[in-house]
């Protein structure tokens, strides 16, 4: 098994991981080459072994489907580890680290009527995926595997999915001062001295905690990364529909769904900034900004500093658990009617056939926030089983909606 998809990411080292790289500037109008990228030459392809097993069945012709259970476990892993930037550069490849990516999937169809002139269908399909780092990457310093590796908004450690959130908690809004507020942990030791944790994984694999103590602070820099019990995974995944025919009239209807999981809209975080007017679009929640001391609200005030991060003195859409949003959805994905007309009108038209039908896509989406679409913000492998089943649930400004489009047609066979 291999995973062929990093080792040709232009972003790790095109197609020469295993090799120094440099690139070729100008210096004084000279040629100068300039270190980029650290190789490797021991890199291997990752290795996987993989198990799939399932049944199928069909029960008096009235209900019939197939479930099927899959396990694969990867190891050898490709990572960028992180070194000191005193050697020259900050990460390369390496072959490390295990993942486990299991799931079950199923298919079913009831046919609930089934006459001559009358026939009616309820199909249904989902899926349940599941992934864990059963193994992380040895850190050199310490000769032990790292107690996490962090990947945007996500925290990669062993016994997480490789989608759980490890970011910052929001805490609302001062009341009096309009910040944003986030929590932080302190570790309360025997006796009482109080020590703060910044980043909650790194600090237990080196501290014992004897008792967890949360307040609330208005500084981003000095709340607690910790994972938040939010997956990017949906619980279940699928679609199901109908198909209806009825003396020449065909109905059918085809819906697709997620239930569970969260998403991080950087979208509506962008529109939630709080920069000057006309600087960038504003979403109409910020209408519920804090204004004057002792507003209750869960918007920040604005502060005339795009962005949220140091620049911006009250952090108003700085990365948290602020933005996680539910991925849940329910898509109708595709209707369509048609007629037939019946043989003896065709056939004094001297036609073997002639239907009509009208046929529409995505007509309606139904999410936890309008305008986002999570199914957009997934990225969907061919196969259930691939390592990167969800590999992103964060929206942005480079995805579109599926389109909605209606159209119908005339089909005449002689």
């Amino acid at each position: 098994m291999g995973n062929q998809d990093f080792i040709t990411s232009p972003v790790v080292a095109g197609y020469y991981p295993y090799e120094n790289l440099y690139t070729i500037d100008n210096l004084n109008d000279e040629y100068a080459f300039s270190f980029k990228f650290k190789g490797n030459p021991n890199l291997t392809w990752e290795g996987g072994s993989t198990i799939n097993t399932g049944i199928e069945f069909n029960i008096a012709d009235v209900l019939e489907g197939e479930v099927e259970y899959f396990y694969k476990k990867t190891t050898d892993m490709l990572f960028m580890k992180q070194v000191a930037p005193s050697l020259g550069y900050a990460s390369y490849s390496v072959n490390d680290g295990a993942l486990v990516n299991k799931g079950v999937e199923f298919s079913l169809t009831a046919h609930l009527l089934n006459k001559n002139d009358y026939k009616f269908d309820f199909r249904v399909n989902g899926g349940y995926y599941k992934n864990e780092m059963t193994q992380m990457p040895i850190d050199e310093t310490t000769g032990k595997e790292k107690p996490i590796e962090i990947s945007t908004y996500y925290g990669w450690a062993k016994g997480h999915s490789l989608y759980d959130f490890y970011i910052r908690e929001y805490a609302g809004v001062d009341p009096e001062t309009g910040f944003a507020l986030y929590n932080q942990y302190y570790n309360v030791k025997p006796n009482g001295d109080k020590e703060l944790i910044t980043d909650m994984e790194t600090y237990k694999s080196k501290n014992e905690i004897s008792k967890l103590e949360v307040e609330q602070t208005s500084d981003w820099d000095q709340a607690t990364k910790k994972f938040v019990n939010k997956s990017g995974i949906p619980v279940l995944q699928g679609g199901f529909g109908f198909d209806l025919y009825a003396k020449g009239i065909t109905f059918n209807a085809t819906f697709s769904y997620g239930i569970g999981g969260y998403g991080y809209d950087y979208n509506y975080a962008a529109m939630m900034h709080s920069g000057t007017a006309g600087s960038y679009n504003w979403h109409k929640d910020i209408e519920n900004r804090w204004q004057k001391p002792g507003d209750i609200t869960n918007v920040p005030s604005l502060s005339n500093d795009f962005g949220g991060g140091a620049d911006d003195t009250n952090y108003a859409n700085a990365s948290s658990t602020r933005f996680l949003t539910s991925r849940s959805f329910l898509n109708l994905a595709n209707v369509r009617i048609g007629y037939s007309l019946p043989k003896n009108i065709v056939s004094k038209l001297h036609l073997s056939e002639l239907s009509f039908f009208v046929s529409g896509d995505n007509l309606l989406y139904l999410s936890a926030r309008k305008g986002y679409i999570s199914m957009a913000s997934s990225g969907n492998s061919a196969n259930a089983n691939d390592d990167n089943k969800n590999d992103s649930s964060e929206s942005g400004r480079s995805q579109y909606a599926p389109l909605s489009t209606i159209m119908g047609g005339i089909k005449i066979q002689f």
